[in-house]
């Protein structure tokens, strides 16, 4: 079981590597502003995970306060509140229970990176920033979701889980309000929106 595990969290490592460098075209490409917003957007939500990853697979907590100190987009100092780098070791099961819990998390963390692939895949789809948004929402939401409880699944209960479930709550507080000011900047600032969507007036 631990080759299918490190296997699968290689192949994820290099998958959201590449994930990350498909958005970056995106970002590029634009044509506008927003578009480049919610590109970046998820971008910083891809590499929260891959860092995650990394911590997981590598055993090293520390990358777990980095993605934490990322997640946060605050300045200012904070206090290191790792242990050592192997402070994130298994306690002993017995091995079926072993299999099972590592079976869940893997199969979570596949989901994760199956909806993340279609969250840019959607990017690339869709016409709209208003209907990106939508595809990009489902990454931010589903997919940070099923990638981290897979991966705090794969880690063990530690510290570096519980500052997992931090970064979990973060994201799902941050992402929407990110989400509503993109929105509303894309309906002020484009004087034919009715062409791309209906519109309501109030």
């Amino acid at each position: 079981m631990e080759q299918v595990r490190t296997w699968v969290l290689t192949a994820g490592a290099v998958v959201l590597a590449l994930l990350i460098l498909a958005t970056l075209v995106r970002a590029v490409l634009g044509p506008r502003f927003t578009d480049r917003i919610v590109a970046v957007n998820v971008i910083s939500t891809l590499v929260i995970a891959e860092l995650v990853l990394l911590s997981v697979w590598l055993r090293e907590d520390f990358l777990v306060d980095v993605a934490l100190v990322f997640c946060r987009r605050q300045s200012g100092p904070r206090p290191h509140c790792g242990g050592n780098a192997r402070s994130g070791r298994r306690r002993e099961e017995t091995p079926m229970i072993d299999n099972l819990v590592t079976a869940a998390g893997l199969a979570c963390f596949l989901f994760g990176l199956f909806v993340f692939f279609s969250a840019v895949l959607g990017l690339f789809r869709f016409d709209y920033v208003l209907n990106r948004m939508h595809a990009a929402a489902v990454g931010d939401s589903l997919g940070i979701f099923c990638v981290l409880i897979g991966l705090m699944l794969l880690h063990g209960w530690s510290l570096s889980a519980a500052k997992t479930l931090l970064i979990f709550v973060f994201l799902w507080l941050t992402s929407p309000v990110c989400s509503h000011l993109v929105a509303e900047m894309e309906v002020s600032t484009v004087p034919d929106l009715e062409k791309e969507c209906e519109v309501e007036v109030r």
